[in-house]
């Protein structure tokens, strides 16, 4: 079956009604959930964090095409910009740079309709030199875009080195500059690498739209550790959200990965991916809507790196090779198969007839109001066949000769849904489309 998703094309051209805030509205904490004013009800999303901006790896993804990608091919419903803070003013050259990174990041996912982090992404905020720093960047972000409802903060990505008590005397430093211009939901890190939520227990910062992060990576992190205590923290009435999130090891999937030992000790924890344990902890969420951002779009080498596979490059530019699984790590085609997976039980997911509708009848497949419709240049044998966005067969469609002309075939024996329609002629020539089912 990975075979056969490494030789379709999920088609992109989506028709684009609503997005998620459209139909969600502005993120407001309710106790232990994050719940919609639109619908009145609990709500998560799902959705992909960009990597550290000012480093080379994920810097060049920080542009609207990336976003674009993103919201309409993978399906995500809300990207992070990390913004990599160590060192930068937001006036000096390197910071102004910095900068207009997450405010294209921002502006693509505002266009795209979908929700948007704006993340101070570091492990020593606390330290005073870098607060006042932080104080002037969310000053200016939240006066910017603070307006937005796709628009949620980020006070602190991984706290090291400090208490529960120092990270929330950070935060109370940071909060009055956001709230001057926004009253958007804000979400601070909790201690030792947003691992040890539980200490905000008894502790909890006063602001009416607040919630404490969350952040694992599936191959060192087992849910039997962490569930009881991110349990007790939604049951004392606090909202988690997990802003970062990895299939492998906790070093992101570093080849090289080597100890303090003399001479040091070295192992390769690339191929770390975890599904079964990723399964896990995302059925975990599912089960108590908190929402979760996986890590990252980035061609580094490493295993977390979406596109991080060694010896090959990946040309952004091309927007056919976001979804081409040949240019995936195990992690980027797990987190992309997820996505989609989730948009077609998506509540905002409106749209009856998902194709493109150029290279779908270039390559001689398009359907509309539950008909398929199939042109042949030369007489042969063909399969037509319906499949769920997990490879699963679920229905045989055609399978005989058709002669050379249009044909038409109903698609009332298909079920209510989501699912991929494929088409194999002689000479393995193959057509896909995308659709949704609604009637």
């Amino acid at each position: 079956m990975k075979y056969l998703f490494s030789t379709m094309l999920i088609l992109s051209a989506m028709l684009w009604a609503q997005g998620p805030v459209s139909y969600y509205g502005k993120m407001q904490v309710n106790g232990a959930f994050i719940r919609s004013p639109v619908t009145n009800k609990a709500m998560q999303v799902k959705g992909v964090s960009f990597f550290w901006s000012q480093w080379g790896d994920g810097s060049r993804f920080y542009n609207e095409n990336a976003v674009d990608r993103m919201a309409q091919d993978w399906k995500a419903e809300i990207v992070r910009a990390a913004y990599g803070s160590t060192g930068y003013n937001l006036s000096d050259s390197a910071g102004i740079v910095n900068k207009e990174r997450i405010e294209t990041v921002v502006e693509a996912a505002i266009k795209n309709d979908i929700y948007v982090i704006i993340d101070w992404h570091s492990h020593s905020a606390h330290e005073a030199e870098e607060t006042e720093r932080a104080k002037e960047f969310f000053a200016y972000f939240s006066e910017k875009y603070g307006a937005y409802d796709n628009v949620i903060f980020e006070l602190y990505n991984e706290p090291l080195n400090t208490t529960w008590a120092g990270i929330k005397t950070y935060a109370e430093q940071v909060i009055p500059e956001i709230r001057k211009h926004s009253s958007n939901l804000i979400l601070v890190g909790t201690p030792y690498y947003a691992q040890q939520i539980e200490t905000v227990i008894g502790n909890a910062i006063d602001d009416v739209n607040l919630g404490y992060v969350f952040h694992f990576y599936a191959a060192s992190h087992s849910l039997g550790s962490f569930s009881g205590n991110i349990a007790a923290v939604q049951q004392a009435k606090l909202p988690v959200f997990v802003t970062e999130f990895g299939t492998t090891n906790a070093d992101g999937g570093n080849p090289n990965a080597c100890n303090n030992a003399t001479p040091p000790v070295c192992v390769n924890n690339y191929d770390t991916h975890s599904k079964t344990r990723t399964d896990d902890w995302l059925a975990f969420f599912d089960s108590r809507n908190i929402s979760y951002v996986a890590w990252s779009i980035s061609d580094k080498y490493e295993g977390s790196a979406f596109f991080g596979e060694t010896n090959r490059s990946f040309d952004q530019t091309v927007p056919e090779n976001w979804t081409d699984t040949r240019f995936m790590t195990a992690s980027g085609e797990y987190v992309m198969n997820m996505l989609q997976s989730s948009y077609a039980k998506a509540p905002w997911n409106t749209t009856p007839i998902l194709l493109n509708s150029e290279k779908a009848a270039a390559t001689g497949l398009r359907a509309s109001n539950n008909m398929v419709y199939i042109d042949i240049a030369n007489p042969g044998n063909a399969i037509l066949n319906a499949y769920s966005l997990n490879g699963t067969l679920l229905a045989n469609v055609f399978s005989g000769h058709l002669s050379a002309g249009s044909h038409q075939f109903s698609l009332n024996s298909l079920p209510k849904g989501v699912f991929i329609l494929r088409l194999s002629q002689k000479n393995d020539k193959t057509s896909t489309i995308f659709i949704k089912k609604i009637l």
